[in-house]
């Protein structure tokens, strides 16, 4: 599916990803320090969290582990619960 779509692509698409790459390049050159790439991730996954298909799977875990207990919370109130076990 992707070598279909790639023969598909034109010679200006192919340019406009060279003249990236040597932007890219000159941007690694200049040694960029801890605190701007702290900064460049950060401001990355502000702009992730903004994307619906982001914040909808994330809403969904959230509500999930809220919603759904796990088999080891069912196996820890029925050892307490019904088989009476202390904790001790």
């Amino acid at each position: 599916m992707v070598a279909l779509i790639g023969t598909m692509l034109s010679k200006e698409c192919e340019e406009e990803q060279s003249e990236g790459d040597e932007n890219a390049i000159q941007e690694i050159r200049e040694e960029p320090t801890f605190m701007s790439k702290v900064s460049e991730n950060a401001s990355q996954i502000g702009k992730a969290i903004q994307m619906p298909e982001i914040y909808m799977v994330l809403i969904f875990f959230v509500v999930n582990g809220i919603l759904s207990p796990s088999f080891g919370q069912f196996s820890y109130f029925f050892m307490l619960d019904v088989c009476k076990v202390t904790k001790f």
